[in-house]
């Protein structure tokens, strides 16, 4: 605005035009802010994680024992202790000899009980089926003939079941008898032997088993016997 020569205020051209123009713009710049203020800035993506350098280290995977290839007897040597007892049938080839039946002297069959034994076993695996086997029968209560038994049993042991943890077996084994028989007959007796019996292993080194076994004899009389037992068996290595 300019005074004129009398004193009055006017408005001069171009600050009409000013005000003009910034009644002109004010409302637009107001109407960018407020859109700058509520549009959301754009999300920045994250970069990408990098995939992890491959080891040049192959993993080591658990194995599981195998139970079989593990405990079978191959190359141990093994000493088994085996007490036992059972019942016995005698035949003698000739008459009155005594065979143990007290109630009648003159029977040509007789039958009893057989004095309670301990077995002594020393074995050796040649294969995974196949032991050596060297076993001595020494008895714990005396015979009819007041003397104890001694025997030995060399022979070989089979295995049925040779890759289990219980393991089925049988032997066969050539008898040579020793017992004392005080003048009734031969000291020395011939025969043979066979037995069946499984075996559990909880460990490589040692073993529990049962068998059940029959032994004939003769050459000093015909004698068939059975009998039960229950053992140990230690192996080493």
């Amino acid at each position: 605005m300019v005074r004129n020569l009398s004193g009055a205020l006017f408005h001069s051209p171009a600050s009409v035009s000013m005000a003009l123009l910034g009644g002109l713009v004010a409302p637009y710049l107001c109407i960018g802010a407020a859109w700058a203020q509520t549009t959301p800035a754009p999300a920045v993506e994250a970069p990408a994680p990098e995939p992890p350098a491959e080891s040049s280290l192959t993993p080591v995977q658990p194995t599981t024992p195998q139970w079989g290839a593990t405990y079978h007897h191959r190359g141990q040597v093994g000493l088994s202790l085996m007490p036992g007892a059972g019942y016995r049938m005698i035949v003698p080839y000739e008459d009155d000899v005594y065979c143990g039946d007290k109630e009648n002297d003159g029977r040509r069959v007789c039958t009893a009980r057989s004095p309670t034994f301990v077995d002594l076993e020393l074995s050796f695996g040649v294969t995974m089926k196949l032991d050596l086997l060297v076993g001595a029968r020494f008895g714990v209560e005396k015979d009819f003939s007041r003397s104890r038994q001694f025997a030995l049993m060399p022979g070989v042991r089979i295995w049925l079941d040779q890759d289990e943890a219980l393991k089925f077996y049988t032997t066969v084994q050539v008898v040579y008898d020793r017992t004392g028989q005080r003048e009734f007959v031969s000291e020395t007796d011939y025969g043979g032997r066979v037995a069946l019996g499984f075996m559990y292993d909880p460990i490589r080194n040692v073993g529990f088993f049962t068998q059940l076994g029959a032994t004939f004899g003769f050459k000093r009389w015909f004698r068939l016997e059975a009998d039960l037992g229950v053992g140990v068996q230690v192996r080493l290595p």
